[in-house]
């Protein structure tokens, strides 16, 4: 086989079989990976300090995930344990309570419905309200009895299952009164869309920064082997020859620094899991801020997307503005 001298990679490995032509991307590959890793080992103090900023760049996104994943999940079990208040008319005694509660116990859309009597929720208030001796009103108890009901809900239309049942609740001749505040869930909902929003433009914005620190490290290392990438181009090597090693780098500044956003986020979480766990307890709530395997993929994930990103925008700058002359190549 005859190559014409001068010829880029691409003129001779077009002319191989396929296997042969497979064999020779990868022997590229492989070598621009060994370029790679020489040059960050030539270089090893400046490549952690980019991947570290890189790391703590996306460390304040990668919180955030955990924080949003642990008020979705708080959000849908409230939404699922959100119970609705019947309280029966006055002279609803407690046997017709209990069939009450049987009948509704029955419908399709409630999971649990208790029956409070009269004296059991004066004695619950009295207690919350902090009063010992309720015996002046044991003899006129002015509370009804109460059903708690605790509907059966989905993910997908939970508000809408909870109105049909308030409806049909209120609808019973022995129910005076049928309360569920769909206010603070609303509430609840909008707080938690603005932290998703919040977090979308924080990781939008953050990622820009870390494609703008990768472009700007690799264009340096461009600037640093500016004379070897022109004697390549001379004789022959095509752009994706030099854009191969740049490329693993950006990849590496990406992996390593997903890596040290998941271990930053792992360290501060530690920190703060007990005090945190410590106020939930206060509010009768449960809060478990773990970094996931799934979130720490993800960042990883993300990261290297966007160290490889930045690494082809400062390379394809640079080839954009210094392209080799035509017939730039050593002749014998």
């Amino acid at each position: 086989m005859k190559v014409r001298r001068g010829a880029s990679i691409t003129d001779w490995t077009g002319t191989l079989p396929l296997n042969r032509r497979f064999h020779a991307y990868l022997i590229a590959h492989f070598q621009a990976l060994e370029r790679c890793i020489q040059h960050i080992r030539q270089n090893w103090f400046s490549s952690f300090m980019t991947a570290a900023a890189v790391g703590i760049t996306l460390s304040l996104p990668a919180g955030l995930e955990v924080v949003i994943q642990q008020v979705t999940k708080i959000n849908a079990s409230i939404q699922h344990t959100a119970p609705i208040s019947l309280f029966l008319k006055m002279e609803i005694n407690g046997f017709r309570g209990q069939q009450l509660t049987q009948h509704i116990q029955k419908m399709p859309l409630v999971l649990h419905a208790r029956y409070i009597p009269p004296a059991t929720a004066l004695k619950e208030l009295m207690d919350n309200m902090g009063i010992i001796n309720n015996s002046y009103l044991s003899d006129d108890n002015p509370l009804p009895g109460v059903i708690v009901v605790e509907p059966r809900l989905n993910t997908q239309s939970s508000q809408t299952v909870l109105r049909q049942l308030l409806d049909e609740l209120t609808q019973l001749p022995a129910v005076e009164t049928a309360q569920f505040d769909f206010t603070w869930l609303h509430r609840l909902n909008a707080l938690s869309r603005l932290v998703q929003h919040i977090l979308w433009a924080l990781a939008i914005f953050l990622g820009i920064g870390v494609i703008l620190i990768v472009g700007n490290t690799i264009r340096m290392a461009i600037a640093q082997r500016q004379q070897e990438i022109e004697v390549t181009q001379m004789v022959g090597a095509t752009n994706a020859y030099v854009r191969r090693p740049f490329l693993y780098t950006g990849l590496f500044y990406g992996i390593t620094g997903g890596a040290i956003a998941w271990a930053l986020v792992a360290i501060a979480l530690f920190f703060l899991d007990k005090p945190v766990k410590d106020l939930a307890e206060l509010y009768q709530s449960h809060w478990d801020l773990l970094v996931t395997p799934q979130t720490g993929l993800k960042v990883i994930g993300f990261s290297t997307f966007l160290g490889w990103l930045g690494a082809r925008i400062g390379v394809a700058r640079h080839l954009r503005l210094n392209r080799p002359l035509k017939g730039n190549t050593f002749k014998n």
